[in-house]
């Protein structure tokens, strides 16, 4: 299941109305804020991956220093 935030279902509407041909890169890139070289990159995904080509690659991952509660609890205790 995706669950896409309005940012990123924004995004997909307009690099699918690139894909149509109603929009052009450039303009895509001045209304998302992005480059044009950034612009195609994403398209390319989309063209490969589909919707799931707009969700970012970290999005609902922990970052690699996170710490699980019980790791926290343990260190709190330990510190005097």
């Amino acid at each position: 299941m995706l669950n896409l935030t309005m940012q990123e279902a924004g995004r997909y509407k307009i690099i699918s109305e690139v894909e149509g041909g109603y929009l052009r890169i450039k303009e895509a890139g001045e209304i998302l804020g992005l480059s044009e070289r950034q612009v195609y990159r994403i398209k390319a995904r989309v063209e490969r991956e589909g919707v799931r080509g707009i969700i970012h690659k970290g999005k609902g991952k922990y970052a690699p220093r996170w710490l699980r509660e019980k790791i926290k609890d343990k260190t709190y205790r330990a510190i005097p």
